[in-house]
């Protein structure tokens, strides 16, 4: 039975968690690299494996819920999240989050993604205090 809809500050940990634990690189497809992202599958794998969810369908769509929140986004800004061999990137500046489909940086929720921004920032801040490295 899948869990229910998350809220943002437990978004921004899980993402936080997840940026911490899965193979953030550069990678390479059809001669184009792409800086510092990671593979669909293999969060959805680490959502699976660490028991944040209890599906593939339910990770994906807690993949689509931190892309709606502007917390990822695909590095083209062409697919939803999906449990594929695509390339996704986390966000820490609001300023660069980018509306899918769309190439510009812009978003037209500013101030709610300036929101997310000082969520995660808050989130990491307060992870730091629990978890000192």
């Amino acid at each position: 039975m899948p869990k229910k809809s998350r809220g943002l500050e437990s978004l921004v940990v899980l993402s936080m968690r997840m940026s911490e634990a899965i193979e953030v690189e550069d990678r390479k497809y059809r001669l184009t690299t792409y800086e510092k992202c990671f593979i669909g599958t293999e969060a959805v794998q680490w959502l699976l494996e660490t028991k944040a969810v209890d599906s593939i369908a339910e990770a994906v769509a807690v993949g689509n819920q931190m892309l709606r929140s502007g917390l990822l986004h695909h590095v083209l800004n062409e697919h939803p999240f999906k449990n594929s061999f695509l390339f996704y990137r986390f966000h820490l500046d609001p300023q660069d989050v980018p509306l899918m489909g769309s190439s510009g940086g812009s978003h037209s929720s500013g101030a709610y993604v300036a929101g997310v921004h000082g969520e995660f920032v808050r989130m990491q801040r307060l992870g730091g205090e629990l978890h000192p490295h």
